[in-house]
């Protein structure tokens, strides 16, 4: 019974997955629709290949499988006999052959370098990037409805009385009633790509069950040649084979691995738990310019903070602020995916430590022991993500920090992913209110098909930022997977071209408003939205104010990071500005200018931030691209570039590579990553108190991750035109920490010098 039980919950686990993986079920923003909206004009067939086969091998390079190694028990005859109940047959020893091919792939993934990442990563980032935290279908997503079949299924098993099959309040039919009420949403409205072409979708192969013997058995021995049959010849090429052994009383199949017999000159090497092949580095190239070697940053860390709870996301968002108004700040450390009650996956919370006990000791130490006080979402909103997003602002206008918080997750329970935004308000000699004074959730009532209307997504990205000159800071919110109405579409038009599926918004509540309570996003002082379906406009955000008399006090920069048109510029990127005026309200603002990306892939635009001038006191933009490619072909590397904003002429509408050529004064500086699927750009972090910028490599060096100091040439005053670089650290050799995930460079102390915070999402070394 337990072999059996176990069996269960796999399937369970891989049939409430595929939901939203695939987008069965009419789901339209499931993970492997929009990768084939934003990366592949709309073409299911590659995405689908991509994501199914291409997926194993982006896990593989994020994290070692020796949970895999190991044999499997698979109950064969019960298995045919579900087949034969469903009036279909299938020979014994043809299933058998498939399960030994699929057991082999696992075993050739978790034991070889797998030398296929490089070619499904470089096809597209949405895979590499995505793959753990898009909404619909990432691995966080599959995790929460999987955890809630599984309980209904653990109630089943034990016969739990509560449990009944023919009723629809169950938890548990094979989980088809909980589905069937959750995607029971209008599927009439098509899904649009990036580029307005409807999407060319194929069925699942497992819907071919349905078609009877010939369709499955085609299946299994097309799946079996194509895709399972490299796995066993990996395995053969490294001295190893699969060896079977069935129990004819019970119909159980043990798969295990076996050494070849005779097997000379391997030309695989066994690496069970070992770095896969990292990608053709340059970072030596880099560090001989910068006259540096790569140093291990946790050698000049002077605290460390971790959380003993497996994939809690800790430091996915850092800010500092000063929410009681006694002269010392406190660092506000968010865990989107920190989980208290397994059915509540995802569940969120927000650290605040006093900066003043950093420097205590330098022992590590458990942020959970250390914090002075904790955040946490609510308990009954899995999946919402609290502290996916920060931001430190002054929404009622006191002088006192106050804290938002950003849940984009809100509503996953029910298949709508809303989204929403708590802020905190500080008070002087207290410190955050114990529950949100002003929450931010969306309104439904826009008029958008329930079937497109799931993510929105309202928190995904936060910004705390003066826009009027007031002297509080106002509150920006993205939402860049949010579906809008096209505006220049007729009412009367095809619905599929009314509403632009994650085009995306952004909003601005302004301190003066006096913001308190319940509010949706139609209360917003400012609007703004993308103008092509799957670009995430809201992606990234920053404020450049200008100093020019004749020129609007700020400027609101906006990325649009999969922005494209077409297979060929598929998610290139794209910036825009729009004029913030100084009045009492941003409800109305110009547009100033859109720049785009150049190259297919490149995402510019996936990350914004400022930097001054050391000589003209300018503010300068900061924008990352962080899976371009190089003109050498070093692919998926990553750049960042410094850009005059002021230099942009009002409604300039141009190609990155056309304004480099024509005025270089747009850009003044860039900086390369170092290899191969580095993802340079991935974090950025300046300050006004120092010349340098601090840019991350997290992909690089297989994962561990690369932190890099620069002084661009002639904009933050370097010593010496080829000094490019100041420094370099690097993570954990073959921990796959992603050092780097977020950077915070601010002064915590108050001594007048930037201190260095640095995350790391993927960090295991102090799992317990």
């Amino acid at each position: 019974m337990p072999r059996i039980a176990a069996f269960l919950f796999g399937i369970v686990a891989h049939s409430l997955s595929d939901l939203s993986w695939h987008s069965l079920r009419g789901l339209q923003a499931g993970f492997i629709r929009v990768q084939a909206a934003a990366g592949f004009a709309g073409d299911y067939a590659t995405s689908h290949l991509l994501a199914d086969e291409g997926g194993d091998y982006v896990l593989r390079h994020m994290q070692t499988l020796d949970r895999l190694i190991s044999d499997w028990q698979v109950p064969v005859k019960d298995v045919l006999e579900i087949y034969r109940r469903r009036n279909i047959t299938i020979p014994m020893s043809e299933l058998v052959q498939c399960l030994v091919k699929g057991y082999a792939g696992s075993q050739a993934k978790a034991r070889l370098d797998p030398p296929l990442f490089d070619m499904f990563a470089r096809q597209s980032p949405f895979v590499t990037e995505q793959i753990e935290n898009y909404p619909m279908g990432g691995f966080y997503d599959m995790t929460m409805w999987t955890l809630e079949c599984w309980n209904g299924l653990a109630g089943y098993l034990n016969k739990d009385p509560a449990v009944n099959l023919t009723s629809p309040e169950t938890s548990f039919h094979l989980c088809d009633e909980l589905m069937e009420s959750k995607t029971s949403k209008p599927t009439e409205v098509r899904q649009i790509s990036s580029d307005s072409q409807v999407v060319k979708e194929k069925s699942h192969a497992h819907t071919g069950i349905a078609g009877g013997h010939q369709s499955v058995n085609e299946n299994l021995q097309r799946r079996g040649e194509e895709i399972l049959q490299p796995g066993m010849d990996d395995l053969n090429k490294a001295g190893l084979t699969v060896q079977t052994n069935i129990d004819p009383a019970t119909g159980m199949v043990t798969f295990s691995i076996q050494e070849l017999q005779n097997h000379d000159n391997p030309t695989a090497t066994v690496t069970p738990g070992v770095e896969p092949m990292v990608a053709r580095r340059r970072s030596d190239v880099l560090t001989k310019k910068a006259n540096t070697i790569c140093e291990h940053f946790m050698d000049d860390a002077t605290k460390t903070l971790f959380i003993p709870l497996p994939f809690a996301g800790l430091g996915h968002a850092l800010v500092l602020g000063d929410f009681d108004g006694d002269g010392v700040q406190e660092l506000v450390v968010s865990a989107p995916h920190y989980t208290q009650n397994v059915l509540v996956p995802s569940q969120g919370a927000v650290f605040l430590i006093s900066t003043a006990d950093l420097s205590a000791t330098t022992d590590p130490v458990n942020i959970q022991e250390f914090a002075m006080r904790t955040l946490y979402g609510h308990r009954r909103e899995p999946q919402s993500r609290f502290g996916y997003s920060l931001a430190v602002v002054d929404l009622n206008q006191d002088g006192i920090d106050d804290l938002a918080v950003g849940s984009p997750g809100t509503g996953a329970a029910d298949i709508n992913y809303d989204g929403s935004v708590a802020v905190y308000f500080g008070h002087h000699g207290q410190g955050l209110s114990a529950d949100p004074d002003l929450e931010i959730r969306y309104d439904r009532s826009k008029g958008i098909p329930d079937g497109l209307n799931v993510l929105a997504g309202v928190g995904t990205t936060l910004l705390g930022v003066d826009l009027q000159g007031s002297g509080y800071r106002d509150l920006i919110i993205g939402m860049p997977t949010a579906t809008v109405v096209n505006n220049t579409a007729d009412k009367t038009a095809d619905p599929n071209f009314r509403f632009l599926q994650q085009a995306g918004r952004v909003l601005s509540f302004l301190g003066s408003s006096r913001h308190q309570g319940l509010r949706t996003d139609s209360d917003a002082d400012g609007h703004w939205q993308g103008t092509n379906a799957y670009e995430w406009f809201g992606s990234s955000l920053a404020v450049v104010p200008l100093s020019s008399a004749s020129s609007p006090a700020n400027v609101l920069v906006v990325g649009s990071p999969a922005y494209g048109s077409g297979i060929e510029s598929s998610m290139q990127g794209k910036i825009q500005g729009f004029a913030i005026p100084s009045s009492s309200s941003t409800a109305t603002l110009s547009h100033l200018f859109t720049i785009h990306g150049s190259t297919k892939s490149q995402q510019f635009g996936s990350s914004l931030s400022t930097l001054l001038h050391y000589a003209t006191n300018e503010t300068l933009l900061l924008v990352g691209s962080k899976s371009e490619t190089l003109a050498d072909g070093t692919w998926q590397a990553g750049v960042l570039r410094v850009l005059n904003v002021s230099a942009v002429p009002n409604e300039a509408l141009g190609n990155l590579q056309n304004l480099q050529a024509d005025s270089p004064t747009y850009t003044l500086d860039a900086l390369q990553g170092s290899q191969n699927v580095g993802k340079l750009s991935a974090a950025v972090a300046t300050s006004n108190l120092s010349r340098s910028i601090w840019v991350s490599e997290p992909f690089a060096s297989g994962e561990d991750g690369l932190l890099w100091e620069w002084t661009p040439s002639g904009v933050v005053g370097a010593d010496g035109a080829d000094r490019k670089v100041a420094r370099c650290f690097r993570g954990q050799e073959v921990s796959k920490s992603r050092l780097g995930s977020q950077i915070l460079f601010e002064d915590f102390d108050h001594d007048g010098k930037a201190d260095l915070a640095v995350t790391s999402w993927h960090d295991s070394q102090y799992a317990t």
